[in-house]
């Protein structure tokens, strides 16, 4: 085994106590437009870093390179950055007994060809473009599917090699009545080449961009506002890091010294959960090799529990919850959830467009990056979406910007959806009825 090989070499070295963090992925990708593949990617990428310590100073290296030379190199370049370092770190590993293999990969795609794929996404841009006489183009028909394997090593004993595959299908239309140009967009995570699954996701970008036509702005003014589920994910999936504690110990976070606190509507229960069936981040350890945990971090409103890596939690005087990801294999290890997710609630979406006599429905924001305080919680973002007039959409709004506070909001919500669904960043959070929202408009 590599990581066994460099563990051996880091003692060579003169290194204490070592730590390997292999990754390897294979991606297949491409694009339709007009009917052709285009951008066709394959690719193997692999890496491999290295944490030493030596007399309590703690270094790390990486390389891309598997062969002897490259592993003694990297031993020896781990330790001469521990040598030059003038501050002691405390390194934290986790020590193991037996082997740990944490295996979600699937392998349904990987044993269709890629013709099979091209043809399958052919279909889709073509359906597309039939779907409605309003469609003016395919911007964007792309598949993507990757397999990945993680090893973890150390000199205490932990061995944890980790697998997991998803293959992802993304589709962006435009719309247009002749006076203006809309876009739809819509995404699958998905396990096969599924038709059916193609034709809702298809359907799905189409109607995004049709319903955008014709679309007005409405006056300034103060509305109750349903945030559709993904727009609820996309500011919780942007605000996550307030619940964590490596922020919190750093005052970067609104919630220091708040533990115990309602911070919400009793309505909202949010729950890291590492073990959610298809969770695109479920996993049975981090990338420290602990163990992950179900951690319920807000319960009925009231802020409950932070999640740790194990240097917050030694900070913290108490355990990791095995929160400790790595951004990729040379990145250090910071805090991050696995699947965060709100707890759904009773409605459905139309449920809750039925019970507004007048209101708004947002289904798009723009500017998240740069509209968003992720140390106060405000916010001031553009949107689009539709007004709601006795209980039903009645047209297109857009050039309207929603503001406030994110936790003042999330203390003033009237009901939650039954309809979150899982984004790229693992975030899930239902529809959002809001009491009062201020929106700006004409």
């Amino acid at each position: 085994m590599i990581a066994e090989t460099i563990l051996n070499y880091a003692k060579e070295a003169g290194l204490e106590e070592a730590e390997v963090y292999q990754s390897q992925t294979q991606t297949l990708r491409f694009d339709i437009l007009d009917g052709q593949p285009r951008q066709f990617v394959v690719s193997d990428k692999s890496g491999l870093s290295l944490r030493g310590t030596r007399q309590g100073r703690c270094a790390s290296a990486y390389t891309e390179k598997t062969d002897e030379a490259s592993l003694r190199a990297l031993a020896i370049q781990c330790r001469q950055l521990a040598d030059a370092l003038e501050t002691e770190d405390t390194v934290l590993l986790t020590p193991g007994q037996t082997p740990m293999n944490d295996d979600r990969s699937d392998d349904t795609l990987a044993r269709r060809t890629v013709s099979d794929k091209i043809e399958f996404m052919k279909k889709v841009e073509a359906a597309a473009l039939k779907k409605d006489s309003r469609i003016l183009r395919v911007s964007a028909c792309g598949y993507q599917e990757t397999a990945s394997v993680t090893t973890l090593a150390n000199t205490q004993g932990l061995e944890a090699t980790r697998r997991s595959t998803l293959g992802l299908i993304t589709l962006s239309v435009i719309a247009s009545n002749g006076k203006e140009q809309t876009n739809g967009f819509s995404w699958r995570a998905i396990k096969d080449l599924d038709e059916d699954q193609a034709a809702e996701f298809v359907e799905e970008a189409v109607r995004e961009a049709v319903n955008k036509l014709d679309a007005v702005s409405i006056p300034s003014g103060n509305y109750r506002t349903i945030l559709r589920y993904d727009v609820a994910t996309d500011l919780l999936a942007s605000l996550w890091a307030m619940f964590s504690a490596e922020q919190i110990q750093k005052d970067l976070s609104i919630l220091k010294d708040r533990q115990g606190e309602s911070i919400m509507s009793p309505l909202i229960t949010i729950v890291d959960e590492p073990q959610l069936p298809d969770g695109f981040s479920s996993c049975d350890f981090d990338d420290e090799g602990v163990p992950t945990q179900r951690t319920v971090i807000v319960e009925n409103g009231v802020f409950k529990e932070a999640l740790f890596d194990r240097k917050s939690a030694l900070k913290g005087g108490r355990a990791s919850t095995g929160n400790g990801f790595k951004n990729g294999c040379s990145a250090p290890v910071q805090v991050s959830p696995t699947n965060l997710l709100v707890k759904p609630g009773d409605l459905s979406l139309d449920e809750m467009i039925a019970q507004t006599e007048d209101g708004v429905l947002i289904t798009d924001l723009q500017g998240l990056h740069a509209g968003l305080n992720p140390l106060t919680s405000d916010f001031s973002l553009q949107a689009s979406g539709f007004k709601i007039e006795q209980g039903k959409l009645t047209y297109p709004i857009h050039l309207i910007t929603i503001a406030g506070n994110y936790l003042e909001m999330m203390n003033s919500i009237l009901a939650l959806g039954c309809d979150g669904r899982q984004d790229l960043n693992s975030v899930s959070c239902g529809s959002l009825l809001v009491d009062q929202l201020a929106i700006s408009g004409e």
